[in-house]
């Protein structure tokens, strides 16, 4: 003879409550939250990137060659493709060019047969940067390395610095002893890519008599030109 079934008694209202929020504290449940928190998140940011890219967009104008310079400052709007995205998945909030789009831009055009290039770049763009200088007519030369007030992170090592790339066209003049700075900026980390402003400082001191320009720039200064969609 089979066993007669034995029924659960009802639960009660207060019982079960009492499951569900046990239930939200099980671990599974928990990460499935904050999964779907991050994912939601994640869209909402992604789309005010994008408008501020197009908003930014608009102000593309092409670069001006009716004018030379001999000092030429540059922070190239890279594009982190060198990033697996399960490890750097925060996207940049400007519009950035491919490094063929880079090499592709005529400075060499605007320069001075004798000239002077700052170039900034992260440690594992190096190689992209340098095919760019020699694309642009110059030759690598030296670099100053700032230290940044927070650490970051990698694959091999946790950057915590930058390089700024100084490279030379034709035959430019040394900056005078005294005005030779040294290869190490000590400054802290802002906003995303700002670079430190005692950078400007730097180059007026070693070339105080040349005119400038500063590609890519996000804000105009005193006795300089500057190209850029955010200005």
């Amino acid at each position: 003879m089979s066993r007669p079934r034995i029924f659960d008694k009802p639960l009660t209202a207060t019982e079960r409550q009492q499951r569900w929020r046990a239930k939200q504290k099980h671990p599974k449940t928990v990460i499935k939250k904050a999964r779907s928190l991050l994912k939601q998140q994640g869209q909402t940011k992604r789309a005010a990137r994008r408008t501020r890219i197009v908003e930014i967009a608009k102000n593309n104008v092409p670069l001006s060659t009716n004018q030379l310079y001999p000092v030429v400052y540059v922070d190239p709007p890279w594009e982190m493709n060198n990033y697996p995205t399960q490890f750097f998945s925060r996207a940049v909030p400007y519009p950035t060019l491919t490094d063929d789009e880079l090499c592709a831009l005529p400075v060499a055009a605007i320069t001075t047969p004798d000239a002077i290039l700052f170039i900034w770049t992260t440690a594992p763009k190096l190689p992209q940067c340098l095919c760019i200088i020699t694309s642009w007519g110059f030759e690598y030369v030296t670099c100053m390395a700032w230290v940044k007030s927070r650490i970051s992170c990698g694959w091999w090592v946790r950057n915590q610095h930058e390089l700024l790339l100084i490279a030379r066209k034709g035959n430019p003049p040394y900056p005078e002893p005294a005005d030779r700075p040294p290869s190490v900026i000590h400054a802290p980390t802002r906003k995303h890519s700002q670079k430190p402003d005692e950078v400007y400082k730097i180059i007026e001191k070693m070339y105080p008599e040349f005119p400038k320009i500063e590609l890519f720039a996000r804000k105009a200064r005193d006795g300089w030109d500057s190209w850029g969609n955010e200005i």
